[in-house]
């Protein structure tokens, strides 16, 4: 009973860390998002224009309000397209006067162009004045004011194109430009090349994680959704950035911008299942509808720009419940697998920032507002794309481990247990992959069934790992030593010619007859053969020879040689036939007395050293 309690226990702690974690997690999103907020307000040191502003349209005098003023079609159905003038009082107090500059600011404005003028004078324009064929209303605005400024009232005017909406949400001010060049710089970096480099990089995210769909079999439905998903964001955000001149008409760019936003909303829901290893229930079959079926809505709805916009600000609304079901999912899975903290963070911060938005322009409606809905997009497709790149790294890393487990297996499988050396099993992986010419040296120990039946099989096996020993410490690295029986062995020299393997074996046999391993108990040994023998006879061929006393047990091998030469292909075949012409040899060096060898091709050339006990 008392560990049924404690389990029940330490279920509830993770439950209430799991909690803490999420609300904390909100709490600090949610925070980070109203940072964007601060950085649209004005620095202590600002001059702030006067909020009272009267504004025409087309020279026509529609009235005055206080600032922040917004003039939409998607909240006045009596919204007429046109031109709009706004004139602003600017009070420079005693002591601004200099040579310093100063810089008028538009934090933000509403509308497709931007002409500002300073008591009559034209300080500069934003955009296509003529046409409005811009998108200006983003991004921050900065205009130089005369370098010689008196104290007194100023006048501004700013005459704005409204296509389907104008206004100036944000005060203007004036700043010194020398003081205030850094907070300048990243309010102009965060409203627009901030978002001109997330295109970039999403852009270049969203082609690699489509082409991993397209080339991989792992998780393919869920990454040609989520590259097509980032490919969408990456159109749609460009409605959020600065364009001098658009590539299209004003209504084919808000149709394209809008709609492609329902897209990208209904690929994420699918491939986020996708991810999560989820069926399609019925639930998320009908947020994705939705939102496809606002994305062929807005393309083919034939009204014009303040049309357009009154329609997909209806449609943005379709996106609490979609983002608020993918939410639950991810949180739910996450819970299970605690593995998913990057799709996590990305959803939770797009439906935070989407529905701040959705709250301000339907709920409280205020004349000023910035949106920040675009930045939690730009959070969620990096985001996704992240986590599809870690994940396809984890199972790289998962197949590189279980590639070299194999290959340490296969290693194990292909080495001889007793001695270390490879096996017979190597032969098919090298015999039609060696570099020519290639050398062949088949070589046994002389008399080893004697050295087992007279001091043991222990003793035997400790004669054969010598042996081993003392032929690798003279081969190359790239060489190899194959058991190929009880007691024989092949050394295969790569890119070696014959007459250099003969000079290699002329030192292994002089090596092994000066060799010796101690026996157990101090039991002298002698096993060999006799030392009269003559042709190719190797030098130090005596030192096997043992006293009855000598505790030391010496022995010899023979050894036959076989070389492929360069002419010849590297075939199966091939190599079986040099491998036995090297046999032979072996065979026939023991014929001639053992303790020697013998090389294909070689026949009538005389000994390397001669014996003449």
């Amino acid at each position: 009973m008392s560990n049924y309690l404690q389990s029940l226990g330490k279920a509830g702690s993770a439950r209430r860390r799991k909690i803490t974690f999420y609300v904390l997690l909100l709490v600090f999103v949610f925070a980070a998002l109203e940072i964007f907020i601060l950085a649209y307000r004005p620095p202590k040191d600002a001059l702030l224009v006067e909020p009272e502003v009267s504004f025409l349209r087309d020279e026509v005098m529609l009235g005055q309000q206080s600032l922040p003023l917004l003039l939409s079609s998607g909240g006045d159905p009596n919204f007429i397209s046109g031109e709009y003038s706004f004139t602003l009082r600017l009070l420079l107090p005693e002591g601004t006067e200099g040579s310093t500059r100063k810089v008028l600011v538009f934090p933000q404005i509403s509308g497709s162009s931007l002409e500002v003028f300073f008591d009559g004078e034209k300080l500069g324009s934003r955009g296509d004045p003529v046409s409005g064929q811009s998108s200006i209303w983003n991004s921050i605005h900065q205009f130089c004011l005369p370098t010689q400024l008196t104290a007194g009232e100023h006048f501004l005017e700013a005459r704005i194109q409204g296509t389907y909406e104008a206004g100036i949400v944000a005060i203007p001010y004036v700043v010194n430009a020398d003081t205030n060049s850094l907070r300048l710089f990243m309010l102009d970096f965060f409203t627009n090349y901030s978002i001109w480099l997330s295109i970039g990089c999403i852009l270049i995210v969203s082609l690699i994680v489509l082409s991993m769909g397209f080339f991989t079999e792992q998780s393919r439905s869920a990454n040609l959704l989520l590259g097509l998903a980032g490919l969408a964001v990456s159109v749609f955000l460009t409605d959020f950035v600065y364009i001098e001149r658009l590539p299209m008409s004003l209504v084919a760019f808000k149709k394209l911008v809008v709609s492609l936003r329902h897209f990208s909303v209904a690929c994420f829901t699918v491939a986020y299942l996708r991810l999560l290893g989820k069926g399609l229930s019925l639930a998320a079959k009908a947020f994705a509808a939705f939102q496809l079926a606002c994305f062929v809505l807005i393309i083919v709805y034939p009204g014009d720009i303040i049309a357009i916009k009154r329609l997909y600000s209806l449609t943005f609304l379709g996106f609490i419940p979609s983002l608020l079901y993918l939410l639950y999912k991810v949180i739910h899975h996450a819970a299970e697998t605690g593995d998913l903290s990057i799709l996590l963070f990305g959803v939770l911060v797009v439906f935070l920032s989407a529905g701040r938005d959705i709250v301000v322009m339907v709920i409280l409606r205020p004349d000023g507002f910035i949106l920040i809905s675009h930045y939690g997009f730009i959070v969620l497709a990096l985001s996704s794309c992240a986590f599809v790149v870690n994940d396809s790294l984890r199972q790289y890393k998962n197949l590189a481990f279980e590639r070299s487990r194999a290959a340490a297996f296969r290693e194990e499988a292909l080495r001889d247990e007793l001695t270390g050396c490879y096996n017979r099993k190597l032969l098919p992986f090298l015999t039609g992959n060696l570099a020519k010419p290639y050398s062949l040296l088949v070589f046994d120990i002389d008399d080893f069934k004697r050295i087992n039946d007279r001091f043991g099989h222990e003793t035997g096996d400790a004669v054969l790992k010598e042996l081993v020993c003392m032929a690798g410490r003279n081969i190359r690295s790239h060489d190899y030593i194959v058991r190929t029986g009880g007691d024989e062995f092949l050394i295969i020299l790569r890119s070696c010619p014959l007459q250099i393997a003969c000079f290699l074996a002329e030192h292994l046999i002089a090596e092994a007859n000066s060799f010796a391993i101690p026996l157990p108990g101090g039991q002298g040994g002698e096993v060999g053969p006799d030392v009269g023998a003559r042709t190719y006879r190797s030098a130090g061929a005596d030192a096997y020879r043992a006293t009855d006393t000598d505790p030391m047990l010496r022995f010899t091998i023979s050894m036959g040689i076989a070389s492929c030469a360069e002419d010849l292909r590297s075939t199966q075949d091939e190599f079986a036939s040099t491998l036995r012409s090297a046999d032979a040899e072996m065979y026939r060096a023991k014929n001639q007395g053992k303790n020697r060898w013998c090389a294909a091709g070689l026949q009538d050339r005389p000994a390397l050293v001669q014996n003449d006990a």
